[in-house]
């Protein structure tokens, strides 16, 4: 009798299935876990980039605005102990702040000591150079009798007003705190603010403006008076105080009492921290410090004595300010609500 032979098919047994499925799942683990990393790290390098986006806006303003001219001619800031200004200013302001104060945070690992400044105030005439229309600040004059006026060149569009000086003011308001952004009464976590920049249109003293037309915000002025760059100093030998549109002493703290001629150029600042390089006039000493780290004298009739203006004149009763400046340094530190990440930039100005 004849004997048939089964024929053996290859295949699989359960267990290396099963350890096979194993293999797979522990490498889609892997896998998922890895790009879920790419994806975590990608969203961190977006944050940051959208951070630095942020700070380059804001300190493009703030070159443009520092390097620019501040008084008659082509003086700097730096010739201020040679001269007076019969035009334009330029003040920092440091007075303290009640609600938020300022903090020093300590060393870092580095030894690096950080601070928080949320107090500090940058306020200065900006004189554009050239007659082209892009270097000219415009605003609007308001009303009909605003066409009726006689100078073309600083009217080239029916009630605009045109011209190369503008008062312009930085400034921070506090929006919330790291715990709750968009909460300017919360109190838990680190205050976040809003640095603004306002600019009022400074009318030419060559201009006439008639009493009847009316002026708009965003053109500074003094009790509806328009200012002139002459306005700004002040007539600072005969003791006349100068006229501006802002004043430090009565700076916005809160959302409401913003201005319509201020925008804000950055958002969830930890911190606006200014410095400057200043020059004794009359011992020739050097300093890089803020005001309130030298002993500054009292300025009769202002409370907060930690600020330089340089409408004031020196050996005067008012002066707080026999000192040059020569350059100027701005910190400025945001936060990120996503990564929970600060970013941090410092601007050096020599003026």
């Amino acid at each position: 009798m004849k004997r048939t032979r089964g024929r053996h098919r290859p295949g699989f047994t359960l267990v290396e299935l099963l350890v096979s499925m194993a293999l797979i799942v522990f490498i889609l683990v892997v896998l998922s876990e890895a790009f879920a990393q790419a994806l975590d790290t990608f969203r961190q390098l977006k944050a940051i980039g959208d951070m630095e986006g942020r700070l380059r806006s804001a300190v493009t303003l703030l070159r443009r605005d520092i390097a620019a001219d501040h008084f008659e001619g082509k003086r700097r800031l730096s010739d201020w102990n040679i001269f007076i200004p019969s035009q334009g200013f330029f003040c920092v302001w440091q007075g303290p702040q009640t609600a938020d104060p300022s903090m020093t945070e300590g060393d870092d690992g580095d030894r690096i000591t950080s601070r928080r400044r949320t107090d500090h105030i940058l306020h200065m005439a900006v004189k554009l150079r050239g007659n082209d229309p892009q270097n000219m600040f415009s605003a609007p004059i308001g009303g009909p009798a605003a066409t009726l006026l006689p100078d073309a060149r600083f009217t080239r569009s029916p009630g605009v007003l045109n011209s190369q000086w503008a008062e312009v003011a930085y400034f921070l308001v506090k929006t919330g705190t790291t715990a709750s952004p968009f909460d300017e009464t919360a109190t838990a976590g680190t205050p976040l603010y809003a640095l603004y920049r306002a600019e009022w249109v400074v009318v030419p003293g060559n201009l006439y403006i008639p009493p009847t037309v009316p002026l708009s915000p965003y053109i500074s002025s003094t009790n509806g008076r328009p200012n002139t760059p002459f306005d700004l100093a002040g007539a600072t030998n005969n003791g006349i105080p100068p006229r501006r549109a802002f004043n430090p002493l009565q700076a916005p703290r809160t959302l409401a009492q913003v201005p319509p001629a201020a925008s804000a150029i950055l958002t969830d600042v930890v911190s606006f921290d200014i410095t400057v390089q200043f020059r004794d006039v009359g011992t020739g000493v050097l300093y890089m410090n803020d005001f309130a780290d030298v002993p500054w004298p009292a300025i009769p009739g202002q409370p907060y004595p930690t600020h330089w203006d340089s409408s004031y004149a020196r050996g005067s009763p008012n002066a707080s300010n026999n000192f040059c400046i020569l350059g100027i340094q701005i910190v400025l530190r945001i936060w990120d609500v996503k990564t929970q990440l600060t970013r941090q930039v410092t601007i050096v100005e020599d003026t």
